[in-house]
């Protein structure tokens, strides 16, 4: 078997997360665009838009409209977190559509590379409700740069019957719980890991870190949350394999799981 069939084997399997094999096909030399990876979906032709965005929102479900116009999917690629989107952007990679957190909106809109959305072209915009269209940030530089479209809450996602006694009983504290250390999963994203911490730190703001002592109570936090983390995959499909010994997870919709 040679290196290219390796990565593709142990990427479709799940052995391997997307940002390995991208590693490993740039050391090789290969340029490497990444798509949907599931077998069965078809592939979307180049004159479809690439967007660019987290795994899992390239859901066949999500695209109902656009597929009965056209005939097929858009295009899709991924980062692993945005920080790692942001450095493709600026070394030169240019999607047709990005789809952003509202947290990271500036620091997209710095890299010079978005251009102002239409919304006269989006039918549904009056739709949005009015206070996600007045965040701060959905307008950089008098033009609205990102259109909100879904949103939520992110809650811990946990098998009962290994977990028994938080039935009833839910809360964050079950993910540093010591007896499921080892058996707790979350995403290579600091976003999640650092607000959960600052609730079990007892901020009074668990979004802004401009204190010092604030950071450093969070970042106790994180730190032993880590130590009850086996791994920290970045894609949806190592959680296939991770429901026997993994019983808690931290879970935003459209996401696949933090588990224990």
């Amino acid at each position: 078997m040679d290196i290219f069939e390796k990565i593709r084997s142990d990427l479709l399997s799940g052995r391997m997360s997307r940002r390995r094999a991208l590693q490993l096909l740039a050391a090789t030399g290969a340029v490497a665009v990444t798509g949907p990876v599931t077998a069965q979906r078809a592939a979307a032709s180049d004159d479809h838009p690439l967007v660019f965005t987290w795994t899992g929102y390239d859901d066949p479900g999500l695209f109902p409209a656009y597929q009965e116009k056209y005939g097929a999917l858009p295009r899709f690629t991924f980062w692993g977190d945005e920080e790692e989107g942001v450095a493709k952007l600026l070394s030169g990679f240019s999607p047709d559509v990005i789809f952003p957190c509202f947290y990271k909106i500036k620091k997209w809109y710095e890299t010079g590379r978005l251009d102002a959305v239409d919304t006269a072209k989006l039918s549904h915009w009056e739709d949005i409700f009015p206070s996600l269209r007045a965040l701060d940030g959905v307008e950089q530089g008098g033009n609205v740069v990102w259109v909100p479209i879904d949103w939520g809450q992110t809650s811990v996602l946990y098998r009962t019957d290994l977990a028994p006694e938080y039935v009833g009983n839910e809360t964050w504290g079950i993910l540093w719980d010591p007896k499921y250390q080892g058996r707790v999963a979350a995403f290579d994203s600091l976003v999640d890991a650092v607000v959960a911490s600052g609730i079990m730190a007892g901020l009074d703001n668990i979004f802004d870190y401009r204190s010092d002592e604030d950071l450093e109570a969070a970042r106790e936090w994180t730190r032993k949350l880590v130590q009850q983390v086996p791994s920290s995959p970045t894609t949806r499909r190592p959680w296939s394999r991770a429901w026997l010994p993994v019983r808690l997870s931290p879970r935003r919709p459209g996401r696949s799981p933090w588990c224990v």
